[in-house]
């Protein structure tokens, strides 16, 4: 299976959500524009990502594990 990057995830529950890049990005206090640069960068803080996560009506979580 190939890995999708972190934006991809985004937008992939944004429209699963029926919820658009635009009104996510409000919900985020950021511009559109802004919003959309940072997905095409994917450019996210951990804190990001749990706003987003959140404005999205879902869990981020992130792991270690360890190697066997």
């Amino acid at each position: 299976m190939e890995n999708i990057t972190t934006a991809e995830k985004i937008r992939i529950i944004a429209k699963r959500k029926n919820k658009s890049l635009s009104s996510l990005a409000a919900d985020l206090e950021k511009t559109p524009a802004n919003f959309l640069n940072q997905l095409s960068r994917g450019d996210f803080r951990e804190s990001d990502l749990v706003k987003i996560a959140d404005a999205l009506g879902v869990v981020y979580v992130s792991d270690f594990i360890e190697k066997k």
